[in-house]
C-alpha cells in the first residue's frame, strides 16, 4: 500500500499515474475485469483496501469491485465474513447527507483519524461494530466523474496497524486515479455497447444470408410465438403466388398455405422444433393464390440463439409427381440440400486441410464459408483438444470410424459443442484421402443435460434439507431406498439403520395388514391420508402422508412426505368434545326451564294441600310422596341448571382453603373410615371469585365419585397450590386462558377409569354405575359450576392405579368476603297490595292463590299491557310489583320502570325460571333489582314478599 515516498516528489506521483493508467487501458475491453483492476490498483496505490461503487437509478451506490484483504487482520472468519458483507452492502445516497453532498459536489470526503468515541457516538452500534472490527482508522472517498457528472465513488480504507492517516497527498493522488477510472469505465461500457451492437448485426447478416443461399428452395422464417412469417425469399412467393407484402403484413396467414388435410403435419413438425429444434423432411402440399395445389417437401430447424423463430426450406416437389424419373432426381437433390441446412457436412483431406463444408457446417461454426475453406481444421478447436483430433484423424485413415463429442469456439468466443459422426473416405482406386464427418450442433443438448445434473443436485437439496420427512421406498419390496435428514431426526433410525429396513418396520404391527392391503391395490392407494407411525423409542404419532409414485428405470418407486399431526388431531378432538358438551348443556338448560314453572304448581298445590290437611289424614302420605318427588325434580333441574352454566350464580372472593376446612368432618363422614383423607394446603393461597355452594357442591361430587371408586378403602389426597397457565398450556387445552390460577387437586387410589369412558366422563347422564345408584350428574355438575367461574377442569386416569381430577380457577387480587347474616322475618303475612304480572297461567294462579292465603290484596295480569292499565284504574296504593323476567311484549325489569314514575314508591320482585344469562340479558342483576328463581313454593314465596316489604332489598 501507498505511493513509493508519498510525501516525494513529482516524478514519483507521475510513475504510479502512468503504471495505472497502463492497468487500466489494458483492461479496457473486459468490463469486469477493469473494474477489479480499478480497485485492486488503488487499493494497492492509496489504501489498504477499496470498494468501487457505481451510481444506478433511485439513486443507489451499488458495489461492483471489492479489494478488502481482511483475513489478515481479523481473525475470526466468521467476524470477518460479516464485516465484509456490512461494507460491501448497496447505499442508498439519500440516507446519507454527507453522501448526497458528496455526489452533487464532486468533492472528496476524508477522515484522518477516526476518534472511536465520537464515532461510536455519531454512527450506529452496527456501524460502529464493524469499523471497530476490521481495525479502520483512516477513511477516505473520492468521486468517479465522467464529462462532469459523478458516476459513483471510491472509498478507501486504512486498517492495518501500521498505515499512516490519510493526508492531502494521499487525497491528491486517490482523486487522479479516480479520474483515470471514470474515464476507462466511461470507454468500457462503450467498448460493451459496440460489441453487442456488433454481434446482433452479423447475426442478423448470417440470417439472411441463409435465406439467399439457394434460389432452387424456397425459405421462409418463422415465429412459433404467434406463427408469423419474419422473412422469406422470392422462390417461396413464386412457389405460393402471394408477394413479400402479402406475408409480412400478416394478411394472409402462414397456416393458410397449407392444405386442410396436411394441417396435422405442421403440428407434429411444430412438437418437434420445441423439443428438439429440428424437424424432419415431410411431404405436404400448398394451396396457391389461385386455388390450385403444389405439393412440396419441407423441413425446419430452430434458428437458435435464445429465439423463438425457426427457418424451414420449401421444396417444390411438381416435377416429380409428374415424372418419377424426375421426381427420384428431385427427391434426392431436395434431401441434400435440406440436409445440408439442418445437418453440417464437413470432409478433411489427408493433409488435415478442410476440402468441403456445408453452409450448416459454417452457420454451425459462425465462419463464413468462403473464408473457413482455407482454414486449417484445427484452427476451429481448442489448442489443449488438437491432439486427441490428430489421434482420431489417425484412426480414420487406419480404417476405423466411430462418433464423438468435440467443443469448438467460435470467432466472438462463444463455446458450443458438436457430435460428429465420422468414417474414413477414399477414392475410386481405394486410396485414403480424408474424413467425412456429419456434425450435429448439440450445445443446447448439452447446456440442457448441465441444467438436468444442476436440476438433480437442487433435488438432492431440497429432498434432504426439506423441514418436513421425506422418504423413498421400492413399491414391491417396500425397502426403503432414501431418506432425508427430517425423516432420521423425527424417528431416531440412523440413515444406514433405514436402508435395511421396510415401511412395515416404522408401523404399529396391527396397522400392517391394511397398509400391505393398501399397497397391493395400488389404484387404490391413497395419495393423500393419515396414518400411525412409529418412533424408534417406541412413540406412536400421527403423520399426514402424501405420496407420489413413478418409475426409475423398471422399478416402480414412491415418495413419501410426513407430517405429525400428532397435536392437531389432539386439539380437533378437544373441540368436538367441547362443542359436545356445549350443545348438550344448551339442551339441558332448556329442559330445565320448562320443568321450573311445572315445578312451582306441583310444589307450591303440594305444600297448600298438606298445610290444610290434619296430621291422621288418610291421603296425607301420598300427597307427601308427590312433594318429595317433586323436590327430588328439582334437585334433578337445579343440577342441570348447573352442568349448562346457566344457574343464577352468587360469586364471592373465597379462600378454597377455608372452604375445604370448613367441610372436613362432612368429607370424613362420607369417606367412611376405610378411606384416608389427606390435605395438602398451600399457604398462603391465593384468591378466587366463585359461588360459595356451588363449589362445594363440586367438592362434595368429586369426593363422593372418588369414595365410589374405592370400594375396598384407599386414600383420598386434596390439595390446592397456586399455579399459572401459561400459553402453552393453554393452546394444548381447548378453552384454557393462560394466567395465574388456584388449583384444587382431588386423587384417589381407586379403580382408575378407562379411555372409553374418560372421553365421555362429563356428559350428562352417563353413568358406569347399576340402575338405579346414580343419575349421572354429578361430574357433569362439576363440569358445569367450573366453566360458568371462568374456570376449567381436567382428569387424568389410569386403570388400576388412581384418577386425579384437577380443577383452576382464576386468581383475584381482592379480600375474602364475608356473608352477612340474614334476619328472617318475623311474619309470613301480610295486607299490602301485590301486583301479580306471570304469562304461564298455571304459575299465575298458584301463586296468587297463596298470596291472598297469607292476606295479601293481588291484582292479577297476564302481560305487561294489563299490568299498566290495572295500575292506572287502581286508585290506591300498590305496594309491591311481583313479575316474571321474561314475557312476550315487555320484560318484567321494563315494565318496572314503566310504572316507576307514576308509583315511586312500589317495591319490585322479579321471578324466573330462566337462566343466568336471560337474566341478565334482560337487565335484572344490573339494575340490582331483587330476585326469586323458580320453582317457587309458599314458603320461598312469602318469606322474599316480605323481606322485600320489610326494606330487606329492593
Amino acid at each position: 500500500m501507498g505511493v513509493p515516498d508519498q510525501r516525494g516528489g513529482r516524478e514519483d506521483r507521475l510513475h504510479v499515474l502512468s503504471g495505472a493508467l497502463r492497468a487500466f487501458a489494458e483492461a479496457t475491453t473486459d468490463y469486469e475485469r477493469l473494474l477489479n483492476v480499478v480497485a485492486r490498483t488503488v487499493s494497492d496505490v492509496v489504501a489498504d483496501g477499496c470498494i468501487v461503487r457505481l451510481l444506478s437509478d433511485g439513486g443507489w451506490l451499488t458495489p461492483v469491485a471489492v479489494h478488502l484483504p481482511l483475513e489478515a487482520h481479523v481473525t475470526d472468519a466468521r467476524a470477518a465474513a460479516d464485516a465484509r458483507a456490512f461494507m460491501t452492502a448497496p447505499r442508498n445516497v439519500e440516507e446519507y447527507a454527507w453522501g448526497q453532498r458528496l455526489i452533487e459536489t464532486g468533492e472528496a470526503f476524508m477522515l484522518p483519524r477516526l476518534d472511536r468515541a465520537q464515532f461510536r457516538a455519531a454512527v450506529t452500534p452496527e456501524v460502529a461494530a464493524v469499523y471497530e472490527t476490521i481495525g479502520i482508522h483512516s477513511m477516505l472517498v473520492v468521486v468517479l466523474r465522467l464529462r462532469a457528472e459523478s458516476i459513483g465513488t471510491l472509498t478507501l480504507f486504512r486498517f492495518d496497524p501500521a498505515s499512516p492517516s490519510f493526508d492531502d497527498d494521499d487525497r491528491e493522488m486517490a482523486q487522479a486515479l479516480a479520474d483515470h477510472a471514470a474515464l476507462a469505465i466511461g470507454n468500457a461500457r462503450s467498448y460493451a455497447a459496440e460489441r453487442a451492437a456488433r454481434d446482433a448485426a452479423e447475426k442478423a447478416t448470417a440470417r439472411f444470408s441463409r435465406l439467399s443461399e439457394a434460389g432452387v428452395i424456397g425459405t421462409v422464417v418463422l415465429s412459433l410465438d404467434d406463427k408469423r412469417v419474419v422473412d422469406v425469399n422470392d422462390t417461396l412467393l413464386h412457389l405460393v403466388g402471394y408477394s413479400r407484402d402479402d406475408l409480412l403484413s400478416g394478411r394472409v396467414p402462414w397456416a393458410s398455405l397449407t392444405a386442410p388435410e396436411w394441417s396435422d403435419v405442421d403440428a407434429r413438425a411444430i412438437e418437434q422444433l420445441t423439443t428438439t429444434g429440428v424437424a424432419g423432411l415431410r411431404e405436404k402440399e400448398f394451396t396457391r393464390k389461385d386455388g390450385t395445389r403444389v405439393p412440396v417437401l419441407a423441413g425446419s430447424a430452430m434458428l437458435g440463439g435464445g429465439t423463438t423463430e425457426c427457418i424451414s426450406f420449401v421444396l417444390d416437389l411438381t416435377e416429380r409427381k409428374e415424372a418419377e424419373r424426375g421426381r427420384r432426381e428431385a427427391e434426392r437433390r431436395s434431401q441434400r440440400m435440406v440436409e445440408s441446412a439442418t445437418v453440417g457436412i464437413w470432409t478433411v483431406g489427408a493433409d488435415g486441410r478442410t476440402t468441403f463444408m456445408n453452409a450448416r457446417m459454417a452457420d454451425i461454426l459462425g465462419r463464413d464459408l468462403a473464408d473457413a475453406l482455407t482454414k486449417p481444421t484445427a484452427e476451429f478447436f481448442f489448442a489443449e483438444d488438437r491432439p486427441a483430433m490428430a489421434e482420431r484423424l489417425a484412426k480414420r485413415r487406419d480404417g476405423l470410424a466411430g462418433p464423438f463429442e468435440q467443443r469448438f469456439r467460435k470467432p466472438d468466443g462463444a463455446v458450443g459443442v458438436l457430435s460428429i459422426d465420422s468414417s474414413p473416405l477414399y477414392d475410386a482406386q481405394g486410396r485414403y484421402e480424408g474424413v467425412l464427418g456429419i456434425a450435429t450442433d448439440i450445445t443446447e443438448r448439452h447446456r440442457a443435460e448441465e441444467a438436468m445434473r444442476a436440476s438433480e443436485t437442487r433435488y438432492r437439496l431440497m429432498f434432504d434439507k426439506s423441514p418436513l420427512p421425506k422418504w423413498l421406498y421400492d413399491a414391491e419390496t417396500l425397502r426403503f431406498l432414501d431418506v432425508n435428514e427430517a425423516a432420521v431426526r423425527e424417528y431416531g433410525y440412523s440413515r444406514d439403520e433405514f436402508l435395511t429396513m421396510t415401511i412395515k418396520d416404522i408401523r404399529p404391527p396391527e396397522d400392517v395388514p391394511a397398509l400391505l392391503e393398501a399397497e397391493r391395490q395400488v389404484e387404490l392407494l391413497p395419495k393423500f391420508g393419515v396414518w400411525r407411525l412409529r418412533k424408534k423409542t417406541g412413540e406412536i404419532i400421527q403423520v399426514e402422508l402424501t405420496k407420489h409414485t413413478f418409475t426409475v428405470g423398471d422399478r416402480v418407486t414412491r415418495l413419501a412426505v410426513g407430517r405429525d399431526v400428532t397435536e392437531r388431531l389432539r386439539l380437533e378432538e378437544q373441540l368436538r368434545q367441547s362443542q359436545k358438551m356445549e350443545a348438550v348443556g344448551r339442551l339441558a338448560g332448556g329442559v330445565a326451564h320448562d320443568f321450573n314453572n311445572v315445578l312451582s304448581v306441583i310444589l307450591s298445590y303440594g305444600e297448600l294441600l298438606l298445610a290444610d290437611m290434619k296430621p291422621g289424614d288418610p291421603i296425607r302420605a301420598d300427597i307427601e310422596e308427590i312433594h318429595k318427588a317433586g323436590k327430588r325434580a328439582t334437585d334433578l333441574t337445579r343440577q342441570l341448571l348447573m352442568f349448562s352454566r346457566q344457574q343464577v350464580l352468587a360469586p364471592k372472593v373465597l379462600d378454597l382453603n377455608d372452604v375445604l376446612t370448613s367441610m372436613d368432618k362432612m368429607l370424613q363422614r362420607i369417606l367412611g373410615a376405610d378411606v384416608d383423607l389427606v390435605s395438602i394446603p398451600t399457604q398462603p393461597l391465593g384468591r378466587v371469585r366463585a359461588d360459595p355452594s356451588s363449589i362445594e357442591q363440586v367438592i362434595m361430587n368429586l369426593v363422593v365419585n372418588a369414595r365410589d371408586a374405592m370400594p375396598t378403602g384407599g386414600k383420598l389426597t386434596m390439595e390446592t397450590d397456586n399455579v399459572v397457565l401459561d400459553d402453552a398450556y393453554a393452546q394444548a387445552h381447548l378453552g384454557v386462558k393462560p394466567g395465574p390460577h388456584v388449583m384444587l387437586a382431588v386423587s384417589d387410589t381407586g379403580t382408575g377409569i378407562n379411555r372409553e369412558t374418560l372421553a365421555r366422563i362429563f356428559e350428562p347422564f352417563f353413568t358406569t354405575k347399576e340402575s338405579g345408584k346414580g343419575t349421572g350428574l354429578g361430574l357433569s355438575t362439576v363440569f358445569g359450576v367450573v366453566q360458568q367461574s371462568g374456570g376449567s377442569v381436567w382428569v387424568y386416569s389410569e386403570v388400576g392405579k388412581g384418577t386425579t381430577f384437577k380443577v383452576y380457577l382464576p386468581r383475584v387480587d381482592a379480600a375474602v368476603e364475608v356473608a352477612g347474616e340474614t334476619v328472617p322475618p318475623t311474619t309470613l303475612r301480610g295486607s299490602e297490595t301485590i301486583l301479580l304480572v306471570e304469562d304461564d297461567d298455571q304459575v299465575r294462579v298458584v301463586a296468587g292463590g297463596i298470596l291472598r292465603r297469607n292476606g295479601y290484596h293481588v291484582i292479577d295480569a297476564r302481560n305487561a299491557g294489563e299490568a299498566l292499565l290495572h295500575s292506572e284504574k287502581h286508585p290506591s296504593t300498590i305496594h309491591l310489583l311481583l313479575s316474571d323476567v321474561v314475557m312476550p311484549q315487555m320484560s318484567g325489569p321494563e315494565l318496572a320502570k314503566r310504572l316507576a314514575s307514576a308509583r315511586p314508591g312500589m317495591r319490585v320482585l322479579c321471578m324466573s325460571g330462566y337462566t343466568d344469562d336471560s337474566i341478565v340479558r334482560h337487565g335484572v342483576l344490573e339494575a340490582h333489582i331483587a330476585y326469586l328463581q323458580k320453582p317457587i313454593t309458599p314458603e320461598a314465596l312469602t318469606t322474599r314478599v316480605r323481606e322485600i316489604l320489610d326494606g330487606a332489598a329492593n
